[in-house]
Protein backbone atom coordinates (compact mmCIF):
# COMPACT_ATOMS: atom_id res chain seq x y z
CA UNK A 1 0.00 0.00 0.00
CA UNK A 2 1.81 3.43 -1.33
CA UNK A 3 0.52 6.65 -0.19
CA UNK A 4 0.65 8.75 -3.43
CA UNK A 5 -1.21 11.07 -5.72
CA UNK A 6 -5.19 10.06 -6.03
CA UNK A 7 -7.24 11.78 -8.47
CA UNK A 8 -4.85 14.54 -8.95
CA UNK A 9 -4.43 15.53 -4.79
CA UNK A 10 -2.40 13.94 -2.43
CA UNK A 11 -3.50 11.56 -0.33
CA UNK A 12 -3.75 12.41 3.44
CA UNK A 13 -2.22 10.04 5.74
CA UNK A 14 -3.36 9.55 9.50
CA UNK A 15 -2.04 7.65 12.25
CA UNK A 16 -4.32 4.69 11.73
CA UNK A 17 -3.44 4.15 8.00
CA UNK A 18 0.55 4.43 8.80
CA UNK A 19 0.29 1.72 11.28
CA UNK A 20 -1.85 -0.45 8.96
CA UNK A 21 0.99 0.40 6.29
CA UNK A 22 3.48 -0.55 8.59
CA UNK A 23 2.03 -3.26 9.78
CA UNK A 24 1.38 -4.87 5.84
CA UNK A 25 5.49 -3.99 5.28
CA UNK A 26 7.13 -5.55 8.03
CA UNK A 27 8.02 -3.41 10.55
CA UNK A 28 8.78 -4.84 13.94
CA UNK A 29 6.44 -2.66 16.00
CA UNK A 30 9.46 -2.41 18.60
CA UNK A 31 11.31 -0.06 15.91
CA UNK A 32 8.26 2.92 16.18
CA UNK A 33 5.77 4.40 18.33
CA UNK A 34 2.92 6.44 17.19
CA UNK A 35 1.86 7.47 20.37
CA UNK A 36 5.40 9.14 21.94
CA UNK A 37 6.11 8.47 24.77
CA UNK A 38 10.44 8.33 24.81
CA UNK A 39 10.87 4.85 24.35
CA UNK A 40 14.13 3.90 23.76
CA UNK A 41 15.58 3.09 20.47
CA UNK A 42 12.84 3.89 18.37
CA UNK A 43 11.38 6.21 15.46
CA UNK A 44 8.43 8.03 17.73
CA UNK A 45 5.75 10.33 16.52
CA UNK A 46 3.63 13.05 18.89
CA UNK A 47 1.67 15.89 19.08
CA UNK A 48 1.98 18.88 21.36
CA UNK A 49 -0.27 22.05 20.76
CA UNK A 50 -1.35 21.11 17.10
CA UNK A 51 2.49 20.71 16.20
CA UNK A 52 3.20 17.32 15.29
CA UNK A 53 6.57 15.68 15.66
CA UNK A 54 8.48 12.96 14.52
CA UNK A 55 12.28 11.97 15.88
CA UNK A 56 14.11 9.25 16.69
CA UNK A 57 14.04 8.44 21.08
CA UNK A 58 17.13 7.38 22.46
CA UNK A 59 17.88 6.77 26.28
CA UNK A 60 15.31 9.16 26.95
CA UNK A 61 16.88 11.84 24.37
CA UNK A 62 14.44 13.26 21.82
CA UNK A 63 17.24 13.31 18.31
CA UNK A 64 16.69 14.45 14.68
CA UNK A 65 13.13 16.00 15.90
CA UNK A 66 11.28 17.69 13.13
CA UNK A 67 8.04 19.41 13.15
CA UNK A 68 4.85 19.75 11.00
CA UNK A 69 1.37 21.31 10.85
CA UNK A 70 0.00 18.24 9.75
CA UNK A 71 -0.57 14.54 11.13
CA UNK A 72 -0.60 13.81 7.21
CA UNK A 73 2.84 15.45 6.76
CA UNK A 74 3.85 13.96 9.70
CA UNK A 75 2.98 10.36 9.31
CA UNK A 76 4.36 10.93 5.34
CA UNK A 77 7.99 11.38 6.75
CA UNK A 78 8.03 9.16 9.82
CA UNK A 79 7.21 6.33 6.80
CA UNK A 80 9.96 7.43 4.42
CA UNK A 81 12.35 7.66 6.99
CA UNK A 82 10.93 3.92 8.67
CA UNK A 83 11.41 2.78 5.08
CA UNK A 84 15.17 4.01 4.30
CA UNK A 85 16.46 2.71 7.31
CA UNK A 86 14.85 -0.50 6.99
CA UNK A 87 16.60 -0.82 3.69
CA UNK A 88 20.24 -0.19 5.90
Amino acid sequence: MAVGILNGSMKRMRIEELEQILKSEGFCEDSYSLSGGNHNERYEIDQSNGVWIVYYSERGLKSGKIEFSSESEACTYLLEILRKDKLL
